[in-house]
C-alpha cells in the first residue's frame, strides 16, 4: 500500500507557504476547508470546499509522506463558494 502523501500550498500573495497534510491527515485548522478523496487505494486528492480567492496559488503533493516526487498544481480561482478536487493517485 502506497504511503500517504503531503499537500502544501504557497499563496500568490507573499505571504509564507503552508502545509496542510502531513502523512495523509489534514492538519488542525484547515479540516473545515480541505478534505482528502480517498475513495481507492493510493489516492490522495485535495479537495478544498467554498473555494475563494484567497485559495489561489501553487499546490504541491509529496508522495512518501514529504519524501518522494514532488507534483505542482496552480489554482487560479474564477468563481468563489465552488469545491475543487486537485487529483493526484498512486495506483
Amino acid at each position: 500500500m502506497p504511503i500517504p502523501v503531503d499537500w502544501n500550498y504557497l499563496p500568490l500573495s507573499n505571504e509564507n507557504g503552508h502545509i496542510i497534510c502531513a502523512a495523509g491527515n489534514i492538519h488542525n485548522g484547515y479540516t473545515e476547508h480541505f478534505g482528502l478523496d480517498r475513495n481507492a487505494p493510493g489516492d490522495y486528492g485535495l479537495i478544498i470546499i467554498n473555494v475563494t480567492r484567497e485559495d489561489e496559488g501553487v499546490y504541491t503533493c509529496i508522495e512518501e509522506a514529504g519524501l518522494g516526487l514532488k507534483h505542482r498544481m496552480k489554482l487560479n480561482v474564477i468563481s468563489q463558494g465552488k469545491t475543487v478536487f486537485l487529483a493526484h493517485s498512486m495506483s
